[in-house]
Parts: structure tokens; C-alpha cells; sequence
């Protein structure tokens, strides 16, 4: 995954914007008191917090602004109050906004008006809500105690809504989460008054070391309460017997080889010995290495252990007990994954001593395939490690290869023989497993080829890829009237040579669309060709394109003719909508889900909010079932994989260094938490509703 990129919880709406040693650059932050708009096509309305500060300083209350911004379909408008403001002191804000004006009032004065019409935009209503993008933190925090919101129209009676927000039982919780949105279905009519009251105060940020240490031993956070927390060594060891207990009532599959296709459906394909893909009335299928038909359903980072790392330098004092780097638990430190300097710790690994003892890794994995048994998944998903008769996704990469502006020069030879050479060193040792069910390489937008680095070729020195760019524009575009390329390109003359050797080019955006799509369409190739000389026999999935992170829409196209099954990841509510599906069907292929996941948003174990979401670990059941049935009936696709099989830590995955309170992800993605327990309420749904999935994709 994802440092991804897809958004209520209990009613905890209390935003606080902590102050640090250590802030972002773009110390942006801005808090969302209501929102219902599209930016982008200029509608809706907003009532927010919002303040920046250069450098690393953490914005100061003196610069905060409460803007009420309002759109009527062709600009907005901003009306605001800048301050002076109070700490420790009550405020009331008013926002009302009807078919002529809209005016924003505090503490019953008003501050500021606009006279567009608001144009509203059909969509549900956010309160309580920081951006991913403006998060940083604050000399301050700011404390939402109710939300009204009223509708009047001449001839209906008044719609309104009131939200109480409550605190949590300790601010050290508010520390790791510093939002928790509530979302709910309002329809905004054109021609109503709607009137926004709510009231907040001031506080001034809290400090982090007043509430350290804040992470026991087993990675929770000290100050929650929970069901099932750790206390203990033997609460780790005492809950295997009670889990192996709960798999065992778990109702199996039927009708299923070893591989997950299923035997009973009346049909078979060819049995090859390797996963591959068929179409049988209309539908694409998986097929097993035994000929059997399969919707593949699969769990991604199984098990892996050493992805969930936390740094640690620069912030020990936020954790209680962490022990020697040598001994018992050495294998839970390590240095820093992303090539950093600092020390990283993991708690899955040293949960994962304490319950097994020295053997835990072998035992680890052996707990994770039966995991996977128990829950009828067909295996293992991206990302995941090769256990023993489990089928898995591996991925690729092609670290080593020399880049030109973010992928290798594809153009030439010798580095196309480097990354055959790379990638034949990693799928060698899998060459004949029948357990592998497809190749890919790279991830998500890492692999998408950007107009900025076409620019930047260009505006490079000599390189096979600069000369091929060149000579495509020059022949497909201008149909080799270098006059007229020339004068496009505002160069100083007509001549081929210049155009070649031109430090300094500039053409129209146009070309380098075109340009992008020829260097994208040759990479995919290049790839495919590559895995295929070395491996004919196992699929190839490509790199996992996300809808919509991307350059546009013709990356999915791009891809298409370059996979035997086009993988994605889509973290979305709902498996598909028309547009995607669209997009689906126009390439005639079949896809393959490679990262979706319905966190439940635990904030008051002090667990991050990911943008797509669950109330808790039973809704996130409900919402896995929708998704994978509604993925099941859809003709093309093959599988889903279900991101992830652990928590992240609290304190996130990295990378950095320092006293900031969280790097990287931090959320609830996993069927176990950082403990090794099993979210049982998410999990005993997937078992019932993998279990029916090849017979609900064959009707």
C-alpha cells in the first residue's frame, strides 16, 4: 500500500492540533467545523479552521482564520474572521447562507457577508473533519462541543440535525488522533435558508512529554481500555487454545482442491500445472493448477513481520519498556527499511517471542497459512512472504537498475539487460511453483509515467530514451516536417541535429501528453516481455494501477494490452461504480483487486482513521462481505486481496527520526492486531462469505 492515498466513528469530534519539536515544512492546518462541497466544479459550502506558517514552526493562533466559504458554481467566496482570539474561552459561530447572501457571525456579531448564491452540491455532510493534506500541528487545539444545523423553505417544515461532540477519557488519547469526523445524509435545497450554529474553544497545544511514556511493552497505547488487551505473557500464550478453539467452529469450504479452485461447479479447464485465466459464459475465472475454476480471495503482507516496524530514535521515551537490542529479542530491532539512519523496533515480532519462544518465526508463519485455511481464503496476497502450500502475489522490483528520471531507460539495451537479469534472479527460484499465482512489478503510482518526467528527459543531456522521445515526436506527430517541430518547440532553427541536441525545448503540452503515452506504452511492454522470456508459464499482472492516481484515464488503457490480468488497488465503499466499470469493461480483460481494506476506526486505542473506513471490526465484516459478493458477481473480475493481515504500529511504520508522535501509516488494517489476536467480529464474516464465492461468481 499504501501511503495511500481513499474517509464517522463514535462521536469524539473534539480536533486538537498539538504543537512539536519536529512539523512538516508545509505547515498547513485546517479543520472542517461542516462540509458539503466540490471544490472542484465550485459548489457546496464549508465552515473550517485554517492556518499555515513557513518553515517548521507550528502555525500560531494569532494567524488562525474561521472562513466560511460558499460557491455558486462558477468561484467561491470567503468571508472570515482573523482574529484576535482568546484561549479558555467560549465562542458561538453562526453561518447563514440563503439564496441571496450568506453571512458568518461570532459570538453574535457579524464579521463578514458574501452576496453569491450558493449553488449546492447533492452529497452527505462531513463535521469535525482535518484533511490528510492539512493535518500538521498547531500552537493550539480546538475543542467542537455541539454542531446545529437548520433548514427552512417557504412551504416545507424545518430540517435540522444537532451533533454533541464528547471528549475522550484522557488527552493522551486526543494526541494520536487529532479528528474523528461524523458523517450524515443532509439534502441542501436551493432556495432554503440553512443556518450552521456551533460552539468551540481555544486551548493551547498539549504537551507531548507530559503524557509520556505512552506505549506499553505489547505496542498498545497505555491509556486506553479495551477488550481483550494485553497485560500480560500469559494472556499472549493462553490465547492460542481459545483461538484455535474459535477457527476449529468455523465452517469450512467445500469443494475445493488445494489451490482454492472449486470442484463441484460442474465444469474444468485445462489443468497446466500454473494458475492462468479463462472465460466461461461470459465470465472470467482464475484456473487452478489442477484445471478447477477460481474466484481468488487473498490476504496481502502474510505474514509478514518486518513491514510494521516503528523508529525509534530520537523518541524511546514514548515507550515503556522496550529491551537490550541483544538477547532474546534482537530480532525486533533492526535498522531503518527505508534506507535511512535510526533504529526501528516491532512489536509484532517481540509479541510473537513471547508467545512462541525461540521458534516464532517458523511458528508465526505456520499460524498465518492456517489463518489463511480457516477463513476459506484461496492464499496469500501481495506483499506476502511464501509459506508452504499457500498460493501468494509476489512482487517484483528492480532495485539496482539505474533510473532516468524514475524508471529505468527502457530504450536501452543495457539496461533492459540489467532488469532482465534483476528480474530473473527473483523469479527464478519460483520458476516451476505451481503456488505462484501471477507476477508484477512495482506498485501503484510509483509506476505510472508522469508528464513531469517526460519534461524531465527532455531537459536532460543524451540518453536513448531523450533521442527515441525526439524521433517519435518528430515522425507521429509532425509527420517528420522538422520545420514545423521546430517552431512548435520554439527552437532556433529546422534542422534534425538541433532538434536533437537542443538543451532547451519547450513543447506544447499536447506533445508531451503524446510523448508520455509512447514512453508508458513501450515501459508496460518492456516489462511484459521481460517476465514472459524468462517465465511463459505463470500470469502476469502488471503493477497494481490505482483509478484515478494517475496521469489519466489513459493509463488504464496503457496497461491493458501489457498484463494477461490488469491488477489495482481501489480503496473505495463500494467494489465499482458505472465510471469504473466502464473503464473495466472497455478493455475486454479480466482484473484482479489487489488492495482493499475497511480499517475499523479504533481511535480510542489510539489507532489512525484511514479515509475508508469502519464504525468497528463488525461493520468492517458487513462492509468486506458487500464489497467481495458485489466483486463476485461482476463478470470480469477474478479476486479481491484484502490489505492487510497485521495492525500497523500506533506510532507508525516509518520512515523518520525524532520526537514527531507518529511516522507513516498507523492504522487498523489487519485481521490481527498488534497482539497477534484475531479481530474475531470481522473475521467470522469473511469465513461464511468466502466460502460462497466461486458459486456466487458462477450465477
Amino acid at each position: 500500500m499504501h501511503t495511500k492515498h481513499s474517509f464517522a466513528g463514535c462521536l469524539l469530534l473534539s480536533v486538537l492540533l498539538f504543537g512539536s519539536t519536529q512539523c512538516a515544512k508545509a505547515s498547513n492546518s485546517r479543520f472542517y467545523i461542516i462540509n458539503q462541497s466540490d471544490f472542484g466544479a465550485d459548489k457546496g459550502f464549508y465552515l473550517d479552521f485554517e492556518n499555515s506558517a513557513n518553515g517548521n514552526t507550528p502555525p500560531p493562533l494569532n494567524t488562525l482564520r474561521l472562513i466560511l466559504g460558499v460557491a455558486n458554481g462558477k468561484q467561491w467566496q470567503y468571508p472570515l474572521f482573523q482574529g484576535p482570539w482568546q484561549y479558555n474561552t467560549p465562542y458561538t459561530v453562526k453561518a447563514i447562507i440563503s439564496s441571496s447572501k450568506s453571512v458568518l457571525y461570532l459570538n453574535g456579531r457579524q464579521e463578514a457577508f458574501t452576496n453569491i448564491q450558493m449553488m449546492p452540491v447533492q452529497s452527505s455532510i462531513t463535521a469535525g473533519m482535518i484533511p490528510s493534506w492539512a493535518n500538521s500541528p498547531a500552537q493550539y487545539y480546538i475543542t467542537l462541543h455541539t454542531l446545529h444545523i437548520t433548514q427552512t423553505l417557504s412551504g416545507h417544515g424545518p430540517a435540522q440535525k444537532t451533533i454533541h461532540f464528547s471528549l475522550p477519557a484522557t488527552p493522551a488519547l486526543l494526541l494520536f488522533n487529532s479528528d474523528n469526523p461524523h458523517t450524515f445524509v443532509w439534502s441542501t435545497l436551493p432556495q432554503a435558508v440553512t443556518t450552521i450554529t456551533a460552539s468551540f474553544d481555544i486551548h493551547r497545544a498539549v504537551s507531548l512529554q507530559k503524557y509520556e511514556p505512552l506505549i506499553d511493552k505489547y505496542g498498545q497505547l497505555i491509556a486506553a481500555h479495551f477488550p481483550g488487551k494485553v497485560h500480560s505473557d500469559r494472556d499472549l500464550k493462553n490465547a492460542i487454545p481459545l483461538e484455535n478453539a474459535f477457527l476449529n467452529s468455523l465452517k469450512p469450504a467445500k469443494h475445493r482442491d488445494q489451490y482454492g479452485g472449486d470442484t463441484a461447479l460442474g465444469w474444468k479447464g485445462k489443468a497446466t500445472g500454473y494458475y492462468h485465466v479463462q472465460q466461461h459464459n461470459g465470465v472470467w475465472w482464475f484456473i487452478t493448477p489442477l484445471g478447477n475454476p477460481c474466484f481468488y480471495t487473498g490476504v496481502c503482507s502474510a505474514p509478514q513481520l518486518y513491514f510494521d516496524s516503528t523508529p525509534v530514535s530520537g523518541r524511546k521515551n514514548m515507550m515503556a519498556q522496550l529491551p537490550p537490542m541483544q538477547g532474546r529479542f534482537q530480532d525486533a530491532w533492526s535498522q531503518s527499511a527505508w534506507g535511512q539512519q535510526g533504529k526501528y523496533y516491532n512489536f509484532n515480532i517481540s509479541n510473537m517471542i513471547r508467545k512462541f519462544g525461540p521458534n516464532w518465526m517458523k511458528l508465526g508463519a505456520a499460524e498465518a497459512a492456517q489463518r489463511i485455511h480457516k477463513l476459506n481464503f484461496t492464499g496469500a496476497g501481495k506483499w506476502s512472504s511464501p509459506m508452504p502450500n499457500i498460493p501468494w502475489c509476489p512482487v517484483l522490483g528492480y532495485s539496482g537498475v539505474p533510473l532516468l528520471a524514475g524508471h529505468p531507460d527502457i530504450f536501452s539495451a543495457s539496461v533492459r539487460q540489467m532488469l532482465t537479469q534483476t528480474l530473473s534472479r527473483q523469479i527464478k527460484p519460483y520458476l516451476h511453483s505451481p503456488w505462484v499465482t501471477g507476477w508484477s512489478i512495482g506498485n501503484e503510482h510509483d509506476e505510472i509515467i508522469t508528464t513531469d518526467e517526460i519534461v524531465s528527459i527532455l531537459a536532460q543531456s543524451a540518453s536513448p530514451a531523450r533521442e527515441a522521445l525526439i524521433k517519435f515526436a518528430l515522425k507521429h506527430i509532425y509527420s517528420n516536417n522538422a520545420s514545423a517541430m521546430a517552431a512548435a518547440w520554439k527552437l532556433p532553427d529546422e534542422r534534425v541535429s538541433t532538434l536533437m541536441q537542443a538543451k532547451h525545448v519547450s513543447p506544447p503540452p499536447a506533445d508531451v501528453e503524446a510523448m508520455r503515452r509512447y514512453y508508458a506504452a513501450n515501459y508496460y511492454r518492456t516489462l511484459y516481455t521481460i517476465v514472459k522470456s524468462i517465465d511463459p508459464n505463470h500470469l502476469y499482472f502488471g503493477f497494481w494501477i490505482v483509478p484515478g492516481w494517475w496521469q489519466n484515464k489513459s493509463d488504464w488503457s496503457l496497461i491493458a494490452p501489457w498484463c494477461d490480468v490488469i491488477g489495482y488497488d481501489r480503496y473505495a465503499v463500494h467494489f465499482t461504480n458505472s465510471w469504473f466499470q466502464a473503464l473495466i469493461q472497455k478493455t475486454h480483460k479480466p482484473v484482479l483487486c489487489g488492495e482493499f481494506s475497511f480499517p475499523p476506526n479504533l481511535v480510542s486505542q489510539g489507532m489512525g482513521r484511514y479515509p475508508v473506513y469502519a464504525q468497528n471490526a463488525e461493520q468492517a465484516g458487513k462492509m468486506y462481505t458487500q464489497y467481495v459478493t458485489a466483486a463476485a458477481h461482476n463478470p470480469y473480475c477474478v479476486g479481491t486481496l484484502w490489505f492487510e493481515y497485521r495492525d500497523e504500529p500506533i506510532t507508525g511504520r516509518g520512515p523518520g527520526q525524532g520526537a514527531n508522535l507518529i511516522y507513516g501509516e498507523h492504522y487498523a488494517f489487519g485481521l490481527v492486531n498488534v497482539t497477534d489476536q484475531l479481530r474475531r467480529n470481522l473475521v467470522v464474516q469473511m469465513a461464511v462469505i468466502n466460502a460462497e464465492l466461486n458459486h456466487l461468481h458462477s450465477h
